[in-house]
C-alpha cells in the first residue's frame, strides 16, 4: 500500500450525538418526533449549524434543507452555540458536548 490510507478499510473511531441548543431561559422546543422537529425548524425565526458533512445532509434527509435556507446562519467556525447564547440566533444544531459545556444554552 506504499503508506497510504485504503478508503475500504475505514474504522469509525468516534462518534458524535447531535442535538438543538437554545438561549437558557428560552421556551424549549418540540423535537420529540421527525414531524416535530420539522415544525420546530419551521417556526424557528433563526437557526445555525456548521456546513460541514453531517447536520446539511440530515437537513436534506428530512426534506427541510430549502425549507429553511433563508434563516440559515451557517459561520465558517464553531460559534453557533455563542451566536445562541447571545440571542443573536434563535436555535442552534451542534453536537451535544458543545451544548453541555456553554453555560447560557438551556438543557432540553
Amino acid at each position: 500500500m506504499d503508506g497510504k490510507l485504503d478508503p475500504d478499510t475505514r474504522t469509525v473511531l468516534v462518534s458524535s450525538d447531535v442535538g438543538i441548543g437554545v438561549r437558557a431561559g428560552g421556551p424549549k422546543p418540540d423535537i420529540s418526533t421527525v414531524e416535530a422537529f420539522k415544525q420546530t425548524l419551521l417556526k424557528a425565526k433563526s437557526i445555525t449549524y456548521l456546513g460541514v458533512p453531517g447536520v446539511p445532509q440530515m437537513l436534506e434527509r428530512i426534506g427541510m434543507a430549502n425549507a429553511i435556507k433563508s434563516k440559515a446562519v451557517i459561520p465558517d467556525d464553531d460559534i453557533g452555540s455563542e451566536l445562541v447564547a447571545k440571542g443573536e440566533v434563535e436555535l442552534v444544531i451542534v453536537v451535544i458536548t458543545q451544548i453541555l459545556t456553554t453555560p447560557e444554552l438551556g438543557r432540553l
